[in-house]
């Protein structure tokens, strides 16, 4: 690993470790971990990131089309609308016919702190496009320690394998493999120090909107 590449590494983990701590403690998170997050106050969480991943999504579809470098890191398993959608179908036994909607389910409405989560991404993502590797740095990272929430899950609502948590649990064993394989592909791009920046300053955004759309909840819900 080169020097350069070493130090995003080091920037990536050490200029983010306070947030992620952060997003770590807030109160929602430690009860989805724990499996004490009610099931309405789940699918509330489930909606707002339908239309995160939703904007994550998209903002994928356009920079894999470019010629940038990492265009090549994105994969079609990285698209992950759908499977937040099916797990909210699943738990509110609604039809699924209308995929990848986030306005759709009217009963738990998008908070602002979503709504401002994905203007700034999509603001990012526009002024630099490389600096979507940032925002992918942080959700793909998130799916180490999902897979164990996932689990947590499945025993509190009684789910059956394979339903209400494919969101959190969407690589079963091919979890490592993966998160190897992008961290592997991320190391191998020659970057200059303004696009190192810009993937740091994504990934500090995408805490900081957890972090704000998770306390949101906690004071929508009065718990």
């Amino acid at each position: 690993m080169s020097e350069q590449v070493a130090t995003l590494a080091q920037q990536l983990q050490e200029s983010t470790r306070e947030l992620h701590q952060r997003v770590e403690r807030m109160p929602v998170q430690q009860e989805l971990a724990r499996g004490t997050l009610s099931l309405e106050n789940y699918i509330r969480y489930l909606c707002q990131m339908l239309l995160i991943q939703t904007q994550l999504d998209t903002c994928m579809g356009l920079y894999r089309k470019t010629i940038d470098p990492g265009a090549s890191l994105i994969h079609d398993y990285y698209f992950q609308s759908d499977l937040v959608h099916s797990d909210i179908c699943f738990l509110k036994e609604c039809s699924a016919s209308n995929n990848r909607n986030p306005f759709l389910f009217q009963d738990h409405p998008i908070l602002p702190e979503t709504y401002s989560f994905a203007i700034a991404m999509n603001r990012s993502v526009s002024e630099s496009p490389i600096s979507l590797l940032g925002f992918l740095y942080v959700f793909e990272g998130s799916k180490n320690g999902s897979k164990f929430i996932a689990n947590s899950l499945r025993k509190s609502y009684s789910l059956p394998d394979g339903a209400g948590v494919k969101y959190f649990d969407p690589y079963g064993e091919n979890q490592k493999p993966y998160w190897a394989a992008f961290k592997e592909s991320l190391a191998a791009l020659t970057l200059t120090s303004a696009e190192s920046e810009a993937i740091v300053e994504a990934a500090k955004e995408a805490f900081s909107g957890m972090i704000d759309i998770t306390g949101a909840l906690q004071n929508q819900s009065g718990s």
